[in-house]
């Protein structure tokens, strides 16, 4: 016999599985890829602002997932589903801090 827990918790594993991870957009940490501050001239400014940019276009859509899976299923997950949540938003946040860092 299969509890509603149970379904729901399928439902949503089998949902996450169709869909699969969000693509990775930062850069990677070990290459940063812009100069230091006395090489950039205008054309490293307008590359700092597109990047700052897609940053903040990846962080709308992230939200904006996230919001959507919350909505559609009309009750919080469950505390094990917000732990890995948490800690896949909390190393976004620290890639996208260090990504700034680097921009500065």
């Amino acid at each position: 016999m299969v509890s509603a827990a149970d379904s729901e918790r399928d439902e949503h594993q089998e949902a996450f599985s169709r869909q699969g991870p969000l693509p990775d957009l930062l850069p990677q940490n070990e290459h940063p890829s812009w100069p230091s501050p006395h090489h950039r001239g205008a054309r490293g400014e307008a590359l700092q602002e597109l990047e700052v940019r897609r940053v903040a276009t990846q962080l709308r859509v992230i939200g904006d997932e996230f919001n959507a899976t919350v909505l559609r299923r009309h009750a919080a997950p469950h505390w094990r589903d917000w732990r890995d949540a948490c800690r896949g938003l909390f190393n976004f946040i620290t890639q996208t801090l260090s990504t700034l860092y680097r921009l500065v």
